[in-house]
């Protein structure tokens, strides 16, 4: 509830005057409140039923039906609803039933308006904690049906995930109670924006169908906010800045008042965005609905980027189980871990048949290490593939035949292996003249799964493309036109030069292939990063070219990859925390900057070397035995370990150890992150050691001042029988000087406990045991000053510890000792609320300036026109800090102070009753 809402009021009262006079008052209190009076339950009863109420004030005697009745009628129907029972004529037995029956607050009828000053406050309190608990449990529900939906997302198969998005729409956009929610999503080759999901209320028109392949800037500024990943939070149209003109126009045309729209980012790029928007106009949206709702842009995010993923590995999976080509997946020693059913046509071993052996195991000896070499260098050199190769295999009978082979590198895709595409060639090389134009169009198109093949007529721009072309763009064949155009206007603007030069180099013989990476745009409007390989193999009588056939590989995945490498790189490389990576024997193969700044060892110095170079010699065998033990089963090793620089200065370091697992689960290297904490550790312990220090002088100041008092008290006693009466004053005064300094080195013992303590010394404590003690010795004590408790002081549960007695001796003393009465009167008061209490110590004294009523608790501030360190409210301030809660200073009525200590409550089992 902001300040400027309006707060509607029942007040149900039998004396008309008295409910005419509060409504005045009560208005006065705060311009929020609006008073509706009744003077009969019944009649209360009916103005509920009319209109729109946010809290109830009862009497509660009253003829016919009384408040308690009102009450709990009232529960029946809103049990939530803000209810004060205010009256003149309760009693305790009143007050218990009333909270028994689920009354909000309960207040005794005073008279003068400071009584319904308390009483707005205590309506604006309710209501707003009425309201509070209203928003809360609309978060609560708004994320639960997020959690659902996140649920459904993953259990949900591919061609489902489009609907669930609607789906999602609707459950969130009648939750908040939209007009319409909706998802846009952003081709970012294309350059265009469209809507692809939209729900929309009973009785609002979809706007989806208008909403398509929009360019950017009709969205300018919204656009520039979103690029930002900015949430745009936008409760009333007509209050956008100027530069959204364009945006506040085609809002207003389409009726929409107010709107949320939430960037939808993917790898760091904004990939859409979902908005929810509002016919009406609507209140600020608090920053945990903006969080859900941004939950739920990522979701949704999420799951189309897991749909694409998916459908690629179903691709890649359909290609293996019906290609007539033996496709086998082996790791980086050729030994084979999967071979599709192909292999069961061409050497008619069963499929799993051959899993688990080296692939060279199966090569004729006479090809073997031609094929073992190239496959070898393939895998060290890190190629995108292997270059095309011939050799013999062996059947399952014994006998060989030839196949061509070429290899691709795909660990760092779906497939998470290297893939050899085989195909058998012996009747190509029995008929190799029969078979010339076939192994043309197949002497690149075998280079690897999902290839796309083109043969191209060059006199006639004619050209075939394959199914697989088609698929790796989003299309079916049938939607290719079997032109050069096809190819050529799906070409991105930013390549076509440097292609039409490759091309145009190949054609007049300057290379031998052309080969060239260039981006083309799919189906759906995205860029797709190809391989185009191809070769001209038929020239005329000329030596123009006639044809040409080639492959697309689809390279978007390296191209990813390539990018993420190089990003990673640079955050090593400009970490403040110092990293380094060993093999698996612990020798050192990378250490960044931050590791030869903290170390002060160089690059060409670490490598090489093991970690023993940082060792300080402080650790025994059996804890790096652990540490080892730990990271080469797998663990992780996290110690603050004390090392050596290169200039022999130790230095602490928090240092973690990770292994990095092969395909196995075994270690194939470790990675060490650490930060360096020497400073951090040296500053703690000198902390330590000054804390020492002030405790043993405070320990000694005391001692000492306190015998030198015991030393004063024992001479003024013998002085009282010397002195004549016009010396008894000053006597007095030497007495009760001496009394005031043993009182100021108890102080000064409570403020140094305080400065030396910390969090972990706060435990829950009983109110009243740490209260009445201070009271009966101030009785004692202070026998010139009348003190009394307005109540039994309750056994509440507060934060505390033994120095929580000081807080309220401190302030017991203040209201006596500052009182400028004959007789200081002062009263103590304890008010528990729902989560807090209240100690208040008033006083019949000269009061506190209100200039002064904060800097009072200022360390070394005094008490007014008095002696003394002024230590001790600062004592109190410290304290109530410590705990938790605050400490103020009000004007007490008719004169004097009331020094209020606000304390949170702990719950406790016998917190409710006193002992």
């Amino acid at each position: 509830m902001n300040k400027s809402s309006e707060i509607s009021v029942l007040h149900v009262d039998d004396e008309p005057d008295v409910a005419d006079v509060s409504a005045e008052l009560l208005k006065r209190a705060d311009e929020r409140i609006s008073v509706q009076t009744a003077t009969s339950a019944d009649a209360g009863l009916k103005h509920l039923t009319e209109s729109e109420i946010d809290c109830i004030v009862s009497d509660y005697q009253m003829p016919g039906m009384d408040g308690m009745e009102f009450l709990e009628t009232v529960r029946e129907e809103h049990p939530n609803l803000p209810f004060i029972m205010y009256t003149g004529r309760g009693s305790e037995e009143v007050s218990s039933r009333a909270i028994r029956s689920g009354v909000t607050d309960y207040l005794q009828k005073e008279t003068g308006t400071d009584d319904f000053t308390l009483l707005a406050n205590r309506i604006v309190n309710g209501v707003e904690s009425h309201q509070h608990e209203q928003r809360l449990n609309f978060l609560e529900t708004l994320e639960h049906e997020l959690t659902e939906l996140s649920i459904e997302f993953l259990r949900t198969e591919n061609g489902d995930i489009d609907a669930l998005i609607e789906e999602g729409l609707e459950t969130l956009g009648s939750l908040v109670e939209a007009d319409r929610s909706y998802v846009f999503e952003i081709d970012h080759k294309a350059e265009t924006l469209s809507n692809t999901h939209e729900w929309c209320a009973e009785g609002v028109e979809p706007q989806i169908d208008g909403l398509q392949d929009l360019p950017p800037d009709t969205f300018p500024w919204w656009m520039q906010k979103l690029e930002s990943f900015e949430n745009l939070t936008i409760p009333n149209v007509s209050d956008l800045p100027p530069e959204a003109e364009t945006e506040q126009e085609i809002l207003q045309e389409q009726d929409i008042t107010s709107l949320i729209v939430t960037p939808m980012i993917s790898n760091g790029e904004l990939v859409g965005f979902i908005g929810f928007d509002w016919v009406n106009e609507q209140e600020a949206w608090s920053d945990g609905f903006i969080d859900i709702l941004r939950m739920a842009s990522e979701l949704i995010t999420t799951a189309r980027r897991r749909k694409v993923r998916r459908q690629e590995l179903e691709r890649h999976e359909a290609y293996l189980e019906y290609s007539r080509d033996i496709i086998a997946e082996v790791d980086e020693n050729g030994t084979i871990l999967y071979q599709n059913p192909a292999v069961e046509d061409h050497l008619d071993f069963e499929v799993g048949e051959m899993r688990g052996d080296r692939f060279f195991e199966y090569v004729h000896p006479k090809d073997s290490e031609r094929v073992k070499t190239a496959f070898e260098e393939f895998v060290n050199q890190g190629a995108a593939s292997m270059k095309r190769i011939e050799f013999r295999m062996q059947n399952a009978d014994g006998s060989y035949q030839w196949f061509e082979s070429i290899g691709l590198d795909q660990t760092n895709t779906v497939v998470g292996s290297y893939v050899v595409y085989s195909r058998g060639v012996t009747e190509r090389k029995e008929r190799e003249q029969e078979i010339q134009q076939l192994k043309d169009r197949l002497e690149l198109a075998v280079e690897g799964a999902k290839l796309g093949v083109w043969d191209w007529d060059m006199t006639t721009d004619y050209v075939d493309f394959n199914e697989q072309w088609a698929q790796m763009l989003g299309y079916s064949l049938d939607e290719i036109e079997p032109d050069l155009d096809a190819w050529e206007k799906r070409l991105h603007p930013e390549d076509v030069d440097d292609v039409e030069a490759a091309l145009d180099a190949h054609i007049a013989g300057e290379t031998d292939i052309y080969d060239f990476e260039h981006r083309l745009r799919t189906a759906d409007g995205d860029w797709k990063w190809i391989r185009d390989v191809g070769k001209v193999f038929e020239r005329d009588e000329d030596g123009e070219p006639t044809r040409a056939v080639g492959i697309h590989i689809d390279i978007s995945d390296q191209k990813e990859r390539e990018q993420q490498l190089r990003q990673f790189r640079r955050a090593v490389e400009r970490t403040a925390h110092m990293v380094y990576i060993t093999d698996r024997d612990g020798t050192i193969e990378y250490v960044n900057p931050a590791f030869e700044e903290i170390t002060g060892f160089s690059k060409s110095e670490a490598v090489g070397q093991t970690p023993r170079i940082i060792k300080s010699g402080e650790y025994r065998d059996n804890y790096y035995d652990e540490l080892w033990e730990t990271i080469l089963s797998g663990g992780q090793w996290k110690d603050e370990m004390i090392e050596m620089r290169a200039d022999g200065r130790e230095i602490v370091l928090n240092q973690t150890i990770s292994p990095l697992m092969n395909d196995a689960e075994q270690p194939k290297k470790f990675v060490a992150v650490a930060d360096d904490i020497t400073q951090k550790k040296e500053y703690e312990q000198q902390l330590e050691e000054q804390r020492d220090n002030l405790k043993l002088l405070n320990e000694v100041l005391r001692h000492d001042i306190r015998n030198d008092m015991n030393v004063v008290y024992g001479h003024t006693d013998l002085l009282e029988e010397h002195v004549d009466e016009s010396g008894q004053a000053h006597l007095d005064t030497v007495q009760k000087s001496a009394e005031s300094v043993v009182k100021l080195t108890k102080t000064a013992r409570d403020l140094t406990k305080t400065m030396l303590s910390t969090e972990a010394d706060i435990e829950p404590v009983r109110l009243d045991q740490h209260l009445n003690p201070v009271v009966e010795n101030a009785r004692e004590e202070l026998d010139d000053a009348v003190i009394t408790t307005e109540d039994q002081i309750p056994n509440s549960m507060v934060p505390g510890n033994e120095l929580l007695k000081a807080v309220f001796r401190n302030l017991v003393q203040n209201a006596v000792v500052h009182n400028d009465n004959d007789i200081p009167q002062v009263q103590i008061s304890v008010t528990v609320a729902d989560e807090t209490l209240t100690v208040a110590v008033a006083d019949n004294g000269p009061g506190v300036p209100d200039n002064q009523k904060e800097q009072i608790f200022g360390k070394g501030e005094k008490g007014l026109d008095s002696p003394g360190t002024g230590i001790g409210l600062y004592l109190v301030r410290t304290l109530v800090d410590l705990y938790g809660g605050d400490v103020w200073v009000e004007d007490n009525d008719p004169r004097g102070a009331v020094f209020v200590v606000e304390l949170p409550t702990i719950n406790s089992p016998n917190s409710d009753t006193n002992e």
